[in-house]
């Protein structure tokens, strides 16, 4: 029986849309030089949403290889290197200017709570599945094949690993914290060749950071 083609367009938007929402927010807000903490729940929410109603369509988490306990334990371990980096690498010539962050903390009484639960929810959860998502297990693969997800991670090409490390670093404005992490997180995927230890390490980054910008204060860092 002949094999069934597979719809790579489709395949490649219902990966890229969560994410372009995402960015669709983020442009528009640097346009209008600034936003309110309504306006980032607001990007936090479609992006959330956008990526649950895909959820179904990412074959990649349900046929992901069963992990070892080593790789579980080096995705976790990546994680943790990358906050330390994050929270070390934010001034001068490895960063550029820094926005305001969202701080709900000038809302009115009862929105700050909510506010803040959706967007820790959004940084522990949805950015670093969207972000795997996009980058890694459809862009890095894409580059090479656009039957990506017949493409095994582990023949990735030093160009699509080194274009894809790029432009996640150049996505962030703390390009050399980004750079390390685009670097980690790729490294994950490539070795393991499970997206979902990707997100895992990506996860425990963002929910470490997350903490600490809580505990600091530190709204710039969201």
């Amino acid at each position: 029986m002949p094999a069934i083609p597979v719809k790579t367009g489709s395949q490649s938007l219902v990966r890229a849309l969560p994410f372009a929402v995402f960015i669709a927010f983020v442009a528009a807000q640097s346009l209008a030089g600034g936003a309110s903490p309504l306006w980032w729940a607001a990007r936090d929410a479609s992006a959330t949403l956008a990526l649950v109603l895909l959820l179904p369509r990412y074959t990649e988490l349900r046929d992901a290889p069963r992990p070892t306990a080593l790789q579980a334990c080096a995705a976790i371990l990546a994680g943790v290197a990358v906050f330390a980096a994050w929270t070390r690498l934010d001034q001068g010539w490895n960063s550029l200017a820094l926005h305001d962050g969202f701080d709900p903390t000038g809302e009115r009484a009862g929105l700050a709570g909510p506010l803040l639960a959706l967007r820790l929810f959004a940084l522990a959860v949805t950015v670093p599945l969207m972000e795997e998502i996009f980058w890694r297990s459809f862009l890095l693969r894409w580059i090479d094949s656009r039957n990506f997800l017949a493409a095994d991670p582990r023949a990735a090409s030093f160009r699509a690993i080194a274009l894809v490390t790029a432009l996640f670093a150049a996505e962030h404005s703390q390009w050399l914290a980004g750079l390390l992490a685009g670097a980690a997180y790729t490294a994950v995927y490539v070795r393991t060749r499970n997206i979902l230890l990707t997100t895992l390490s990506h996860a425990i980054t963002n929910l470490l950071l997350g903490i600490w910008i809580l505990s600091t204060g530190s709204w710039r860092f969201w």
